[in-house]
């Protein structure tokens, strides 16, 4: 993912440690900062804990999906979409109240939404609204 970002000329940081649900951050040529967490899954659905995934306007998800014809798809997501989400189902927000699994955020990603994640958070189409920012 970081050469992804490279390669669309932004200038990538490592964290010292993931503790605080960044793996990396980017910063685009007007010198807006992103925090980026990465996840890769070839599973239907993929989840992050809320008490580390804390969404806000300079929060995206890089996710990395293998499908099962060796596929690789690129998506990044806003996490603010996470929070603003009443349409779309492959984005869920799950509280547990009552429950031993702590709170979390998801996303299906099996062949049923598949393409419908990837119409709306293709890397590509993300990468160029952040390129513009700021």
């Amino acid at each position: 993912m970081k050469a992804e970002f490279l390669k669309r000329d932004f200038d990538v940081y490592s964290t010292e440690v993931d503790n605080d649900g960044i793996d990396f951050v980017v910063k685009n040529l007007n010198k807006n900062y992103f925090d980026i967490q990465v996840k890769a899954t070839n599973q239907k659905y993929i989840f992050m804990k809320k008490a580390v995934f804390q969404p806000r306007g300079n929060l995206y998800l890089a996710m990395l999906i293998l499908d099962q014809k060796q596929n690789n798809h690129f998506l990044l997501i806003p996490s603010l979409d996470f929070l603003n989400n009443t349409r779309d189902s492959f984005l869920v927000d799950r509280n547990y109240e009552g429950k031993i699994s702590p709170p979390e955020y998801g996303i299906y990603s099996n062949g049923k939404y598949l393409k419908a994640l990837i119409d709306k958070y293709s890397f590509e189409k993300i990468v160029t609204e952040l390129e513009k920012s700021g």
